[in-house]
């Protein structure tokens, strides 16, 4: 099973409950109904028209759900790949980073002070991986020069040591780096992408939700099935969700249940709680912070 955000796990249960109360009971509520609008219906009439509505219902909120289940494992599934390029591209950097320290030691170690600054490996390495880039391709530039011979200078000690062969190691380095950086910045393009649409269809799910969940708790009301209009009734405080929680496995109720059977029992309060479900935050922007924070809600075990 595809792994969900837990944003919407609330929403697929209250949502599965509803699609299983308007297969299953469906007929019988627009039986009832039927039987209720037309006292004496011709002997073998379907309730055609009711039937058709209930059928509607169900492919309006199958069609929601499935599109933002689609869009919420798609972004489920680009957050993991991005978090893998981010760790693929500070492997590369930290690596990067390494062989420039090794040059800079080298070059430290057999030439003066200024010709070790007009290559740029004076100071330290910079920290992220961007400013890593920056400053390898500067040196590799001062490296390619014609007249480096010259501009070095003398050694600080015999036989003279010829810094560009490492240069183009640092330059092969750094070019698996930008490789890796760039797979990275596509990735966190395409995830503010399904961030975007996955929000229009959570928003597009929660308004077909409470259409479809309204009109089915009406007609079982009219049909005299108030235990099923109560499970089904749309939440007010949390969008999206039946207002009483369908338990793990339940399936719609069974049977008539009116209000002269239940007696005088008042119908289940609304849940005044607002589900505790995860923010749905920005896209990250960790070009040159290091972080990597997901976008989107969490996903669920």
């Amino acid at each position: 099973m595809a792994t969900l955000s837990i944003e919407i796990t609330g929403k697929i249960r209250s949502a599965l409950f509803v699609l299983s109360a308007l297969l299953e009971q469906g007929p019988t509520v627009a039986g009832l109904v039927t039987e209720m609008l037309r006292p004496s219906p011709r002997r073998g009439e379907e309730p055609a028209e009711f039937l058709a509505q209930i059928q509607a219902l169900g492919q309006l909120l199958k069609a929601a759900l499935d599109r933002m289940v689609e869009l919420d494992t798609q972004l489920v599934d680009e957050n993991q790949l991005r978090a893998a390029l981010f760790a693929g591209r500070e492997g590369k950097a930290a690596f990067l980073s390494q062989r420039l320290t090794g040059l800079r030691r080298i070059v430290t170690g057999c030439y003066a002070a200024p010709d070790v600054e007009r290559l740029g490996l004076d100071g330290r390495n910079a920290r992220e991986s961007i400013g890593l880039l920056r400053q390898s391709e500067l040196i590799s530039e001062r490296l390619r020069l014609d007249d480096l011979d010259e501009l070095l200078g003398k050694t600080l000690f015999e036989p003279r040591l010829d810094p560009r062969p490492f240069g183009q190691q640092i330059e092969s380095t750094s070019a698996e780096l930008q490789e890796a950086f760039e797979a990275h910045q596509r990735s966190r393009r395409r995830v503010d992408e399904l961030l975007a649409r996955k929000k229009k269809a959570v928003k597009d799910y929660d308004t077909a939700f409470v259409r479809v969940a309204r009109q089915f708790e009406d007609l079982c009301r009219l049909a005299g099935l108030d235990d099923l209009a109560d499970k089904v009734r749309p939440s007010l405080t949390r969008q999206g969700q039946t207002a009483v929680e369908p338990e793990d496995g339940e399936v719609a109720p069974e049977g008539s249940s009116n209000s002269a059977e239940r007696g005088d029992s008042d119908p289940p309060a609304e849940d005044a709680a607002v589900s505790a479900t995860a923010p749905e935050p920005d896209a990250e922007s960790d070009s040159e912070t290091g972080g990597e924070p997901a976008a989107g809600s969490a996903p669920a075990a």
